[in-house]
């Protein structure tokens, strides 16, 4: 099959864009940080997430049975009105990558961060060829997020947004699904971004990725990155509590691990979203100590700016500990908030 890239311009190229680096990993904003990260409840957003998502596409007569054997969720329950989420996996039961999964125009589609695709693809190939399936990324295609609590207003995708969590709606053009009340995933094509981005940046309603991660973390939902590859067991990040795993099919790789947790351990952290007030950058996957380094109390696992010296992060942490806390590699103690937004 022969794969076509096509270059066009799209209307955020032209405006002013500010990077904000996290981990490793550059999330965009198109304003001062104070208005990125301000959204009304009585508007409606458009985020450009192309430079920061991408899709790898499952190909083949036997994808389904391939993606089975190595992905935490149940494939099968993937239908093109209903995705899934889960969890690539290593031997040892650690997380290596976090995807949602799509079914559209007959293939499956794994919708992950750019900085995870080129490896994702390389390990998955090793194994796709026993199989019979191809996998390639995908360039045709962008994805957005939208933010649309205003019901009322009508938008330039002729598609209804699904409005229950990981039900999924589409057409030939578009495939929309939803992460949360309001919270919803667009994938579209290349030639619609200047029709896209134009409609929400004439309303000032055009925003970067950063913000869009914002909007994911207060709803509880973090991303890996390349520095936490194969560092979290998935128990540590709730993922038992969100659907990203199945305990009712068969074997994928670290299965046995995370099941062994599921059954046979008693969980001591929950996953925790907290505000919190730092003179130094964090950095995921480093551990919090009580302040006198004498016991860890927690891991973080995902955050983002929100403000001079304060950021929203997901953390791993015991049920009960301090709200000041010591972050390794740190020289002086963060203050920690729960969230409540």
């Amino acid at each position: 099959m022969l794969h076509f890239e096509f270059k066009y311009h799209n209307i955020s190229q032209f405006m002013t864009v500010h990077d904000h680096i996290v981990n490793s990993r550059s999330l965009t904003a198109y304003s001062s940080l104070d208005n990125e990260l301000t959204c009304s409840d009585h508007q409606n957003y458009l985020f450009n997430l192309s430079s920061a998502y991408g899709l790898l596409a499952i190909q083949g007569d036997r994808a389904d049975e391939f993606l089975q054997g190595q992905v935490s969720c149940d494939v099968h329950e993937v239908t093109q009105a209903q995705i899934r989420q889960g969890a690539f996996c290593n031997i040892k039961g650690r997380v290596l990558a976090l995807t949602d999964i799509i079914r559209w125009h007959e293939l499956l589609y794994l919708i992950m961060p750019k900085d995870m695709l080129a490896g994702m693809e390389k390990m998955l190939a090793k194994t796709a060829v026993f199989s019979k399936v191809q996998i390639h990324s995908v360039n045709t295609f962008d994805i957005y997020g939208l933010y649309h609590p205003k019901k009322d207003v009508n938008m330039p995708v002729p598609l209804q947004f699904a409005c229950e969590k990981l039900k999924a709606t589409s057409n030939d053009t578009y495939l929309s699904y939803s992460l949360a009340p309001n919270l919803t995933i667009l994938v579209a094509p290349v030639n619609e971004r200047n029709q896209l981005e134009e409609y929400f940046l004439q309303q000032g309603q055009l925003r970067g990725s950063l913000a869009w991660h914002l909007l994911r973390l207060k709803h509880g939902l973090f991303e890996i990155y390349p520095e936490t590859r194969g560092l979290f067991l998935p128990h540590r990040l709730d993922l038992h509590k969100s659907g990203y795993l199945s305990f009712n099919k068969g074997c994928y790789k670290g299965q046995e691990i995370i099941a062994r947790m599921h059954y046979r351990s008693k969980p001591k952290h929950t996953l925790k979203l907290l505000w919190l007030t730092a003179e130094e950058m964090p950095q995921s996957g480093k551990k919090l100590f009580t302040t006198d380094g004498s016991q860890e109390i927690g891991e973080l696992v995902d955050f983002c700016p929100a403000g001079a010296n304060r950021y929203l992060a997901a953390a791993s942490m015991l049920f009960e500990h301090p709200m000041e806390s010591l972050l390794e590699g740190h020289s002086a103690p963060i203050t920690l908030e729960p969230c409540n937004d």
